[in-house]
């Protein structure tokens, strides 16, 4: 018996088109729409921005942010800002993540409103309150984050970042 298995190139696209990757430009089709991605470094955070663009044209999120102290904090915020109408910011439950007051702070030197919350629950919350029901979240800026925002908005654990 060989090891190869035959696929055709047909299969191979309806793999590639039915994989997800929990965490990486996730849609959750909620009332409002929420897009979980992690974009935690430069090149993940353009690929976000891109695939954003590319789906939601000319709109814009309420943004749900939580950073790494020990990431590019404001070269990630460049690349966010401009798809954001404002931020709920956010301390993801690890050491090394910026607290929230000071990435509300840093979000409202780039001209946007943002607030610091106790917790991302309650950002995701307060978001998705000012979003309304057909509006836009984006929750991004690190992996942690997301899987906070994944478990507030009761999606299953076992489903992996």
């Amino acid at each position: 018996m060989s090891g190869n298995i035959p696929l055709t190139d047909d299969a191979i696209r309806q793999g590639i088109a039915a994989a997800s990757w929990p965490g990486r430009f996730e849609i959750i089709e909620r009332s409002p729409t929420v897009v979980l991605d992690g974009g935690h470094n430069p090149d993940a955070a353009q690929t976000m921005v891109n695939a954003f663009k590319h789906k939601f044209s000319d709109r814009k999120a309420v943004g749900v942010l939580g950073i790494m102290a020990d990431k590019d904090v404001p070269g990630l915020l460049d690349l966010f800002s401009p798809l954001l109408s404002e931020a709920f910011c956010a301390a993801p439950l690890n050491d090394r993540a910026m607290k929230a007051d000071a990435l509300a702070q840093i979000v409202r030197d780039r001209g946007l409103n943002a607030a610091p919350c106790a917790s991302t629950a309650d950002a995701v919350k307060k978001a998705m309150d000012k979003a309304g029901p057909d509006g836009l979240v984006l929750v991004t800026g690190s992996l942690f984050l997301v899987g906070e925002a994944r478990s507030a908005l009761g999606l299953a654990e076992q489903d992996p970042i």
